[in-house]
């Protein structure tokens, strides 16, 4: 191999050297945005789970208190008494 031969292989060489190292950064860059996508929605996933999870504590609350309260003691014993009433044929 002659010396320009050589040379030329260096330079073929760096020039492959650089191609792959812009595509490496290239490649780090893009996984970074999709890294930061990803987090941005799984933080609002998160927040939309904390919502419904307080919605469903707020509405579990509201049905303990209703079942204690005399109206639905009373909705239950006229939904027994119906009930009786129809296994008897008497609506």
């Amino acid at each position: 191999m002659t010396e320009d031969e050589s040379r030329a292989a260096v330079r073929l060489a760096e020039r492959q050297r650089d191609e792959a190292l812009r595509t490496l950064a290239s490649v780090r860059e893009e996984v970074t945005r999709a890294l930061e996508d990803h987090r941005a929605n799984e933080l609002h996933l998160a927040e939309k789970i904390r919502g419904a999870e307080l919605q469903l504590a707020q509405a579990l609350d509201t049905i303990a208190h209703m079942e204690r309260s005399v109206f639905w003691r009373a909705r239950q014993w006229v939904m027994r008494l119906r009930g009786r009433q129809s296994s008897n044929g008497d609506l």
